[in-house]
């Protein structure tokens, strides 16, 4: 069975996804949820975009962790 989520919570996930894009567009680009994500697709995503460089990556991390904390979740 499913937890409900609160209505006002889901929607500041949703406006958190929008605030995340590059993870949000990285997860669409591999076929992978962006919320709730699984630690091991957070993991990639670094991996994967590490070229980028810390300054554009920390960033990205830190919403991640904020859009899943925002409604409750575990932060991958």
């Amino acid at each position: 069975m499913r937890p409900s989520v609160n209505p006002v919570l889901a929607a500041l996930a949703q406006a958190r996804m929008r605030a995340a894009p590059m993870f949000v567009k990285w997860c669409e680009l591999n076929a992978v949820s962006a919320c709730p994500a699984a630690p091991a697709d957070v993991a990639r995503f670094v991996s994967d975009c590490a070229s980028l460089g810390i300054e554009r990556l920390w960033p990205a991390v830190q919403e991640i962790s904020k859009m899943h904390a925002s409604i409750g979740l575990a932060d991958p």
